[in-house]
């Protein structure tokens, strides 16, 4: 049993994800979520790609430019044709940091001068013997030291200031890395490894339920091939076969299209996908959060994913950009379809969840993933505590024990009871609860549960918000306004 006390709007868990209590009651928590729209950024809506330089500049494929954000302020890098930015290659390994971009028609490089400001230079006209026909570059990577710049028609080679252009047919759809090899997924075909300018076919369509790959990761030492609809497949040694990896989510992700992947850990990683958000997923096929537009994203559709140096995820997303902290201990689950107010306390026990809010209690019902008023308790309630096998909730009208999911209120207890704990006293255990105004008594019957005994109306009449008991004895109260109290009651409590 634990109980955590709040005072946020949302339910703020400083646990784990895969703690006992959550997985077991299946309790929707997710990261925390900070959204970025064109009121921030002041650039278009689209963002299609994500990178971040040796100073932790985020830089983002904006249909209006490079935009970048230092973690204060917003820039805007524009191409000199103007045309969006599709996809970022970032090489640090270049003294210079040279930031690879491409465009429809176009790719080059930004790199910054003496003055440190970010100057575009242009490489397509280092292209011969190439007619650009609605070439837009979507992928950018590096591999052997050369930087490939790939489109949906062809893809270009960058090395030693020279560029070259290799037409294919199939067409390249995405290019891959994995375990320093180069892959590719061409149109309407299996997946390929690039060799010598050559793609040598390495798992046909039909061993991928005739699927597109649209990334490939390596985690806990399995190598992993995802496709856009038909989930997982297992990349086995020799790579010419594959078995099917499955997941708790391959249903749901039919639907909602797998558009990107990046890896988080060993133990997790994360899908962007074109309906549905993202969706982080165990080593073990679990699923640990979903996030869409119901509950944190600015938008359902991912068009690119980027784990940065401090181990956050960023989403460039067909509306806006999302960051999900996910290097922080802490989780938030916010009900979509119900209102439960400001959160005072929270009751965990093996196999329910109680919420004490401004509006009354709440209980978390696991068919619905949201949360249900206790009938008639519509109050506020400022506690609520298990001890031994009784369940007591403190509220504006004094206070109630809770069994079977429905209230009882306590005769005699005092107005506002705001917190409750338990005492040993001369030898005698007692409840001593914290009210608007007297300090309440709770005392053990012949049956060895708590019962109201009686109010200390002498020596202590005030409005007292929280209580702690020390080794010896003494109550330390905490007023609203006023401070901390310390008292000590004598051997009659």
């Amino acid at each position: 049993m634990k109980s955590i006390k709040s005072i946020f709007l949302l339910l703020f868990f400083q646990l784990f994800l895969h703690t006992q209590f959550a997985v077991g009651q299946d309790i929707p928590f997710v990261p925390p979520v900070f959204n970025y729209n064109t009121t921030n950024y002041k650039a278009g809506n689209q963002n299609w790609a994500i990178a971040q330089d040796n100073n932790e500049v985020m830089y983002f494929a904006n249909n209006q430019g490079l935009l970048s954000f230092d973690g204060v302020n917003w820039k805007l890098h524009k191409l000199p044709n103007n045309r969006g930015v599709k996809s970022i290659f970032i090489d640090k390994h270049d003294n210079s940091e040279k930031i690879y971009v491409g465009s429809f028609e176009e790719f080059g490089y930004f790199e910054r001068n003496a003055a440190n400001i970010l100057v575009y230079h242009s490489l397509k006209h280092l292209v011969n013997d190439y007619t650009f026909v609605n070439d837009e570059i979507w992928t950018i990577l590096n591999h052997d030291n050369t930087v490939y710049f790939q489109s949906f028609s062809s893809y270009f080679t960058y090395r030693n200031n020279k560029v070259t252009a290799h037409k294919s047919n199939p067409s390249p759809l995405y290019f891959f890395t994995l375990q320093n090899k180069l892959f590719a997924q061409l149109i309407k075909d299996g997946l390929h490894q690039l060799k010598d300018n050559k793609f040598q076919r390495v798992i046909t369509r039909d061993q991928l339920s005739d699927d597109d790959v649209v990334g490939m990761i390596s985690l806990d030492s399995t190598d992993l091939i995802v496709t856009s609809k038909y989930g997982f497949f297992k990349l086995n040694s020799s790579e010419s076969s594959v078995g099917k990896w499955q997941t708790s989510v391959d249903d749901e992700l039919q639907d909602a299209v797998v558009n990107r992947v990046v890896t988080i850990s060993d133990s997790l990683f994360v899908i962007g996908t074109i309906n549905n958000g993202i969706y982080a997923i165990t080593n073990k096929g679990k699923l640990a959060w979903h996030i869409n537009r119901k509950n944190g994203l600015n938008n359902n559709t991912v068009l690119g994913l980027y784990k940065d140096k401090v181990g956050n995820l960023w989403a460039a997303l067909d509306n806006g950009i999302s960051n999900i902290q996910l290097h922080y201990d802490i989780s938030i689950f916010e009900p979509s379809d119900i209102q439960i107010g400001m959160v005072e306390d929270m009751l965990i026990t093996e196999s329910k969840t109680y919420v004490a809010t401004n509006q009354g209690v709440y209980l978390y019902n696991p068919s619905i993933k949201s949360f249900t008023q206790l009938p008639a308790f519509n109050i506020q309630t400022w506690y609520i505590k298990q001890i031994g096998k009784q369940i007591i909730a403190g509220h504006n009208k004094g206070a109630s024990f809770i069994e079977n999911n429905s209230q009882t209120f306590i005769k005699g207890s005092s107005t506002g009871g705001t917190d409750i704990k338990e005492v040993t006293i001369n030898g005698q255990e007692a409840l001593i609860e914290t009210t608007y105004s007297f300090l309440s008594v709770f005392l053990k019957d012949n049956a060895d549960m708590w019962q109201f005994s009686h109010n200390i109306s002498d020596g202590f009449v005030d409005l007292a918000t929280n209580l702690e008991v020390d080794h010896t004895g003494n109550l330390w109260l905490n007023h609203m306004y006023k401070g901390i109290y310390r008292l000590r009651l004598d051997d009659e409590i």
